[in-house]
């Protein structure tokens, strides 16, 4: 009995563990807001081979406000909560940063929503994009958030696709952001080759941000 008594238990804790992807009941804590993380660390960008810039913050060892925060921190994910009326989740999660597999940025966004993004190359795009002019009808954006789920009340999917050109953002601007790019789709002979780009992001709160990045533009064949 004791044999078969200890590999029940093995075949228990299996379950909760790796073995099949599940956690311990004491691991579980109960999520009022689907946001676990607001991330505050600085905003980079970086060339992701030909036409596309990711735009990324630190996921670990940065500034966070979470909610395992204390004092004013807590207050502030209080605060960033309370704007995204992210208030009545009341659901058992795992903490993102607990999980053993999968993905390991999930419910983590950037603590700012972004109402504006600009792009300038240091060359000439076209005829009708000179050099130091706003590429915003030709750059276009992509990424994931979970603003849509959290404004539909918790339903639909948690992750949602967004798109568009950058020079006109949602009404809403971009909110609750888990991963965000810029990418060129069309580029005419004259843009081919490496161009210097100022990218300048402006958050809901006034806040400016502006990167450099230099990125390789080709002709994408169809």
């Amino acid at each position: 009995m004791k044999r078969y008594g200890w590999f029940s238990v093995v075949l228990v804790l299996c379950s909760f563990t790796s073995c099949g992807g599940y956690h311990f009941p004491w691991q579980y804590y109960n999520a009022e807001s689907f946001i676990a993380y607001y991330l505050a660390g600085d905003i980079k960008a970086r060339s992701l081979g030909e036409n596309c810039i990711e735009l990324y913050w630190d996921t670990f060892d940065t500034k966070e406000y979470s909610y395992k925060s204390k004092g004013e921190e807590k207050e502030v994910y209080g605060e960033l909560c309370v704007k995204h009326n992210d208030l009545g989740y009341n659901e058992r999660k795992v903490d993102p940063k607990d999980l053993e597999t999968g993905d390991f940025t999930y419910r983590m966004v950037y603590w700012k929503d972004f109402v504006a993004i600009d792009v300038v190359s240091d060359r000439d795009f076209d005829t009708e994009h000179p050099a130091g002019s706003s590429l915003g009808d030709i750059v276009e954006y992509g990424g994931w958030s979970y603003w849509e789920y959290i404004k539909n009340n918790y339903t639909g999917h948690e992750e949602n696709h967004i798109s568009g050109y950058i020079n006109d953002l949602p009404a809403d601007g971009l909110c609750l952001i888990k991963d965000l790019f810029l990418y060129f789709n069309e580029v005419p002979e004259s843009a081919v080759g490496k161009h210097n780009l100022t990218i300048t992001i402006i958050a809901d709160d006034g806040t400016v941000f502006e990167l450099d990045c230099p990125v390789e533009l080709a002709i994408i064949d169809e």
